[in-house]
């Protein structure tokens, strides 16, 4: 068996950004607001793509067979990519809360906020009309000086 050596910064990168806390027998990741404050919004728009990206990606994995035990109730494999799923979605909800608290200055920091808003908004499957409203609000706060 041969051992893994992690870069010199990558835990301190992992810290940074998510509070990730290691031991040979757990990872521990823990996410809040505070985690992105530092960001713009064209980098958490960035992140939130990823974010989305992955979910997607382990959405197709985790309804592989193979997860399941006869297509009924997950196997274990299934429950652990399920909590990655969790994970994932108690992530973009942490990201949309930060665009939802900022208040964004310039034009593309704006619309990327609003970006933000409008894809959690249409990944939820709400309403059609209150998805335009939300739209509507957002267009004209990223096109105005104000900061909707």
């Amino acid at each position: 068996m041969t051992e893994q050596t992690i870069p010199a910064n990558a835990e301190d990168v992992l810290n940074n950004i998510v509070g990730c806390a290691m031991n040979a027998k757990t990872v521990s990741l823990t996410i809040g607001t505070n985690n992105f404050t530092d960001f713009t919004m064209v980098e958490l728009h960035s992140f939130f793509n990823a974010i989305m990206l992955a979910r997607v990606a382990l959405t197709g994995i985790y309804n592989q067979p193979r997860f399941s035990i006869k297509g009924v109730q997950n196997n274990r494999a299934g429950d652990a990519v399920e909590g990655l799923l969790e994970f994932l979605d108690e992530v973009q909800t942490t990201v949309c809360k930060c665009a939802l608290l900022a208040s964004p200055t310039g034009k593309q920091e704006k619309e990327n906020r609003a970006w933000i808003i409008l894809k959690a908004e249409a990944d939820c499957e709400g309403d059609i009309a209150d998805f335009t409203k939300i739209a509507d609000v957002l267009r004209d706060g990223a096109m105005e000086g104000g900061s909707a």
